[in-house]
């Protein structure tokens, strides 16, 4: 690191949440996706908000990406894990 540079870790940052310190090392971090929030379940919520979105006329640019997302993983027969196996599609 460079002179005068601070090393901030996201849970620290404005990045933080519970999801990130308690959730995630559950998860992602072990490579462990037993049935928390089901995939499935995740990609129902989805298509119900973009189909909301789309009735009331608001653009959803990332939303519509994320639920390309999640679908795909859910027909590659993940939809009985936790959403956050999602994380796959990028390892």
């Amino acid at each position: 690191s460079g002179a005068g540079t601070t090393s901030l870790s996201v849970p620290a940052s404005s990045g933080g949440s519970a999801v990130i310190e308690r959730y995630l090392p559950k998860t992602i971090l072990k490579d462990q996706y037993a049935p928390g929030f089901m995939l499935k379940l995740m990609c129902k919520d989805m298509e119900l908000a973009l189909e909301l979105a789309r009735e009331v006329g608001v653009p959803t640019f990332a939303g519509a990406v994320a639920g390309q997302l999640l679908n795909m993983v859910n027909t590659m027969g993940k939809g009985d894990d936790d959403f956050t196996v999602i994380v796959t599609l990028l390892q």
